[in-house]
Order: structure tokens, then sequence, then C-alpha cells
């Protein structure tokens, strides 16, 4: 999935998408942020860059906070996550990248409900998941 860049305070994701655009980033960067409305400020003023948008509370419909957006990419807390959110998202074309897994049960859990990443504070915790699965060839 690439680089994630966060907007912390809005005001400041026209510099962040500026710099990204300068580097080159704009397909391999996504930019997320808890704040919605500086998610569709970049993609108003930077369409090419991927972004995202982070939440905790569990929306009935978090679908349409990243529609309204304009993101390709929801990231929720992983207690906000099931197998069904996942399946509704995908079926709009929107990305699930949930956050911050540190316990392998739980990774294996958003594993098995089909997120397309999963981040962590313990890089051993996504080690656990790559053991317990068997690899195989595409």
């Amino acid at each position: 999935m690439g680089l994630f860049a966060e907007v912390k305070e809005p005001g400041t994701e026209g510099r962040i998408a500026s710099m990204l655009e300068r580097g080159g980033l704009e397909r391999d960067c996504v930019t997320v942020s808890f704040h919605h409305r500086s998610i569709l400020s970049v993609k108003e003023s930077h369409p090419k860059i991927r972004c995202g948008v982070i939440y905790s509370g569990g929306p009935i419909r978090p679908w349409l906070v990243a529609l309204d957006a304009k993101a390709e990419m929801l990231v929720p807390n992983y207690n906000n996550v099931d197998g069904k959110m996942v399946e509704e998202a995908h079926g709009r074309k929107l990305l699930v990248q949930t956050w911050t897994v540190n316990n392998a049960d739980d990774a294996e859990s958003m594993v098995e409900a089909g997120v397309d990443g999963i981040a962590s504070d313990f890089d051993v915790v996504l080690a656990a998941i790559a053991e317990r699965r068997p690899v195989t060839a595409g």
C-alpha cells in the first residue's frame, strides 16, 4: 500500500499535498486524516492523490463518510471492523486499512474480515499472522 501521510492539523493539507506532488508521490502515498474536510480539500485541489478518512467511532454507513470526502479508503479503528462492513466498503470500490492492531488474534480477525491493510505498533504482530498463514502460489 505504500506510505501514509496523516494530516494532523486542518490547514496543513495543502502543504502536504504539494510536497507529495513535487516528490512525484501522488500514487505511492495515501493522505489520511480524522479531519474529513481536509481530505475533501486535498481531493478537490489534487485529485490524483489517494486519500483515506480515519475514524474511531462507528458510523452506521461508514462508506458515506469516505464518499462525502471523495476518499478511496476507509481507515477505521479495528474495533469498528467486521466482514459485513468490509464487504459493503469493497462493494463501493473503497479500500479498508485498519489501525492499530497490536495482538495477533485481533490481526487474524482483521484478515478474516477481509481488510486490505493493517497498521500495528509492533511488526511482530504482523509477522505472527504471516507465520500462521500458508504461502500459496498465485
